[in-house]
């Protein structure tokens, strides 16, 4: 029965619409792998649902100076206890 509405809905789809289905599909599917590596699990077991984005911008103000420019610029100089903390952002 299921297959029967599926042939049905994507009968009537055009080909831009199929075109979308597509790539939501994949899209599911590359988060579905991103989700199984291991930091984004860290991540998800330590990340407190009760802080917004807004806290965590507000928390990052404070920061002075260019954060990019400060990452480059540590890589750059091969600082080691940059690349021994292994700090990663995202």
């Amino acid at each position: 029965m299921k297959s029967l509405l599926m042939d049905a809905v994507l009968k009537s789809l055009g080909q831009k619409e199929i075109g979308v289905v597509r790539d939501f599909i994949d899209f599911l599917q590359e988060k579905r792998e991103r989700e199984a590596e291991p930091f984004i699990r860290y991540i998800k077991e330590k990340a407190d649902p009760m802080i917004s984005l807004a806290q965590v911008r507000q928390e990052l103000s404070s920061i002075k100076g260019n954060l990019s420019e400060t990452i480059s610029k540590q890589r750059e100089e091969g600082d080691e206890a940059f690349l021994e903390n292994k700090v990663i952002f995202i």
